[in-house]
C-alpha cells in the first residue's frame, strides 16, 4: 500500500455507530470525500458512555483498516471525535480581589487557568478550558494584560467528560 497523500481521516464514535470518513481538502476549502465506513457501536457504547475499552479500540482498529482498503493508502493520522451524555460544558468563574488598582499580569491570567483546572470537578476530566471573558470591574476585557484594575473575574467554559471517555 502507498503511503498516506494528504488526507484527512475522522472517525465519530456515537452510541449506535462508528462512522469513519477520509477526505482531502480542495483549494475552494470544500472537503472532497474519498471513503467512507460504518460499524455498529452498541456493544462497546452505551448513552455516550465507552463500556468496553477493548471493543473500542479494536473498533477504531478495524475502521482505520476499512479507511485503507478503500483509500489504497496507509493512514498514520486519524482525529476521533466524541461526544454524548458522557461530555458537556460546565462555566466556571474565577474571581480574584486586589487592596488597590495593579496591573494585571500574564502570571495572574495563567494562575487563574490552573485554579480554574484545580476548581473544577473531580468527577470528570477537562479537556478543555475556554476563557470566555475577563471583566476587570465593569470593563470587559479579552486580553487583561497590562490593564490596571481593583479586581479580576473570568469566565472560564469547561468541555469535561466522564474519565471513560477519555480513556
Amino acid at each position: 500500500m502507498a503511503a498516506e497523500d494528504n488526507f484527512i481521516v475522522a472517525i465519530e464514535l456515537g452510541s449506535s455507530k462508528v462512522t469513519g470518513v477520509a477526505g482531502r481538502k480542495q483549494p475552494d476549502g470544500a472537503i472532497h470525500i474519498l471513503a467512507f465506513a460504518q460499524e455498529p457501536s452498541t456493544s462497546f457504547i452505551r448513552k455516550g458512555r465507552i463500556n468496553n475499552v477493548n471493543k473500542m479500540t479494536q473498533c477504531l482498529i478495524n475502521m482505520k483498516e476499512k479507511l485503507e482498503q478503500k483509500l489504497q493508502k496507509t493512514v498514520s493520522r486519524v482525529y476521533v471525535g466524541i461526544g454524548g451524555m458522557g461530555m458537556h460544558t460546565v462555566a466556571n468563574p474565577v474571581i480574584k480581589d486586589f487592596d488597590s488598582k495593579i496591573e494585571i499580569t500574564q502570571e495572574m491570567v495563567d494562575r487563574m487557568a490552573d485554579e480554574n483546572r484545580i476548581s473544577a470537578s473531580t468527577e470528570r476530566d477537562i479537556l478543555e478550558a475556554v476563557p470566555q471573558e475577563y471583566r476587570l470591574g465593569t470593563q470587559s476585557q479579552i486580553d487583561p494584560v497590562g490593564i490596571l484594575a481593583e479586581s479580576i473575574e473570568c469566565r472560564f467554559l469547561n468541555i469535561v467528560a466522564n474519565t471513560s471517555v477519555k480513556e
